[in-house]
């Protein structure tokens, strides 16, 4: 038995001083601390801390003249923390330097390891064990006095082990605190990070783990916050518990809507597309066709494997020239695109506006580009002269490698009864472009058409105007889906076909937003992916800010209106690359945005 006792002595030392080493200061350790004044009454279960009251489980005893307390009530008046092994009949009570061990099987209690027996120290009374108050003094480091004659017992103590703090003083402070002490359903949590370096280093990293910006289920959260600063030293972690009630403010899709920043998404849930998309009324919109410049698309053969014409037509007046094409042979490539002057006067041109992008084996950038920089208009119109019976090159890109694609529109702008043959054309690198000719022209072969668009249309242009009334529910404008927003039907020369513009490439969408309701403008991807941007009143907006829009991934926020009353525009065109439907969704920021 006393062997057994023995080892168990052991392996209790080596547990304690292994936890000593390991443990690190708690939340306050780096703050300045004040005694904790509590004053009993022998016989009587109400007691203070700090001049507050508090109720005892049981009150304190005067037993052979000592003053004993029970075990139950220790941990709420001295802050000890207190565990226990049914099992084994142990009960433990630990500070931040004293470690407190009550063994009810052998009747002997260790104390940072040693061992003793309970007499003197512990009474069994009325089946709860009590502590001779005097004795606790001394193991825990407090002050004791007993007045005999009022029966009054006062303790002053000193949580904690505020010195612990020492061996980490160097390391920066994690520190955060909320606005509020509680939150509703929904409600933003205004989080104020309060870290700090005593050395004066700069925080470059904040760690959350736990922090939602809005909570959608009651209950208490714990939000734990680490920083590391500039030296690499990472602060010990930082803990408070959020609050959140059972009282809604805003549903997921309310908060989005109207607090969400511009360039958040937000996932459908099956129920949050029946009530945000499918229930959402149709636009009533007056869209117009804007004729006045003819435009030629091309965009097949997209993968270009071998030289040839891709596509060329004979345009009088204003033009528009759109192409999309990649390097699909076994060598390099020129693109360009060449002007043939077939009458027998000059014909003047301006290169009114253009949207480039450098050759890139990403589809979605190079769209993405040349529309950027179309819809800013970057660069001066350029004037140009096509000779009589001449051919010119108005655009030669740089070289294509393999695997490469590129972009391009242009507005030309010439006289309503001039009329030039305009030719998109792909040909060995070695070409000299100084020595062709409109016979050498004519010898390239014209390659064969291979899915895509390709085809010249008198629409270059959209104008929607629309209306969104006070108090109206959420409703969507669709473009691209050819029912509510038809696609542009032309005529492809090189096949003598009618053809579709399948996604409306080159046209050039202009809304009128007319608003009598403050409202969040947002978009979704449901043909394919979308990537692209759109101007807000000359503003530009990335769809999304980077990577691509796809329909999994649901609304994005656009534009939020700031007044009741007021109107806008917005401006856009797909992109290469992109695909149509769209819908823009518009959510009136009253409460009849519903519950999802």
């Amino acid at each position: 038995m006393v062997r057994f006792r023995v080892y168990l002595i052991c392996a209790m030392m080596a547990v304690f001083f292994l936890g000593i080493q390991l443990k690190a200061p708690a939340n306050d350790d780096y703050q300045s601390k004040s005694s904790n004044v509590i004053v009993l009454y022998i016989g009587q279960t109400d007691a203070y801390l700090n001049a507050q009251q508090l109720t005892l489980k049981t009150p304190p005893l005067l037993i052979n003249g000592n003053a004993f307390l029970a075990l139950d009530d220790l941990p709420q008046l001295l802050g000890v923390k207190r565990s226990e092994q049914p099992e084994t009949k142990r009960v433990s009570l630990e500070s931040e330097f004293h470690l407190l061990e009550l063994d009810f099987f052998w009747n002997a209690y260790f104390y940072n390891g040693e061992p003793s027996p309970f007499r003197q120290f512990v009474s069994m009374q009325n089946e709860m064990p009590y502590l001779q108050m005097k004795r606790l003094s001394r193991m825990f480091n407090f002050q004791l006095e007993y007045d005999a004659v009022s029966q009054k017992i006062t303790v002053i103590y000193m949580p904690g082990g505020s010195f612990a703090a020492e061996r980490y003083k160097s390391q920066p402070i994690a520190k955060f605190r909320t606005g509020k002490s509680s939150y509703r359903l929904g409600e933003p949590v205004d989080f104020v990070n309060l870290s700090y370096s005593p050395t004066g280093q700069t925080i470059v990293d904040t760690i959350w783990q736990g922090r939602k910006n809005v909570y959608y289920e009651p209950g208490e959260y714990t939000v734990t916050l680490r920083v590391v600063d500039k030296t690499k030293q990472q602060s010990i972690p930082f803990s408070r518990k959020i609050t959140v009630i059972n009282e809604t403010m805003y549903t997921p899709l309310q908060h989005f809507a109207i607090l969400a920043r511009p360039g958040t998404t937000f996932k459908l849930t099956p129920t949050a597309v029946a009530n945000a998309i499918r229930n959402a009324q149709y636009a009533k919109a007056q869209r117009v066709a804007v004729t006045g410049r003819t435009l030629l698309v091309s965009d097949s053969p997209e993968d270009i494997r071998e030289p040839g014409i891709l596509y060329e037509d004979r345009v009088a007046g204003k033009v528009r020239l759109f192409a999309n094409h990649v390097n699909a042979s076994m060598k390099s490539l020129r693109f360009a695109i060449l002007l043939t002057n077939e009458a027998n006067v000059d014909v003047p041109l301006t290169l009114s506006n253009m949207g480039e992008s450098v050759p890139s084996g990403i589809a979605n950038l190079n769209g993405k580009r040349a529309l950027l920089d179309f819809m800013l208009r970057d660069h001066m119109p350029q004037a140009m002269l096509v000779p009589a019976g001449k051919t010119i090159v108005m655009a030669k890109l740089p070289l294509l490698a393999i695997g490469e694609g590129v972009n391009v529109i242009y507005d030309c702008d010439i006289a309503d009864d001039a009329k030039l043959r305009y030719s998109f054309v792909a040909v060995p690198e070695e070409t000299d472009f100084n020595q062709m000719t409109g016979e050498e022209l004519n010898r390239l072969p014209v390659l064969a058409y291979r899915g895509h668009v390709r085809g010249t249309f008198t629409e270059s242009a959209r104008d929607i105007q629309m209306t969104i009334a006070a108090e109206q529910a959420p409703f969507r404008l669709t473009i691209g889906d050819n029912l509510t927003d038809s696609f542009v039907r032309g005529y492809d020369p090189t096949r003598q076909l009618d053809v579709l513009n399948s996604g409306n490439f080159g046209v050039m969408y202009r809304i009128s937003v007319e608003h009598s309701q403050r409202h969040a403008l947002t978009i979704r991807a449901r043909g394919g992916i979308f990537k692209g941007h759109l101007l807000i009143d000359g503003n530009i907006v990335f769809v999304p800010n980077s990577g691509i829009l796809t329909p999994q991934d649901g609304l994005l926020l656009l534009h939020r209106t700031e007044r009741e009353a007021g109107n806008y525009i917005i401006e856009f065109s797909p992109s290469a690359g992109s695909a149509f439907p769209i819908d823009l969704v518009f959510f009136p920021l009253n409460d009849k945005i519903k519950n999802e």
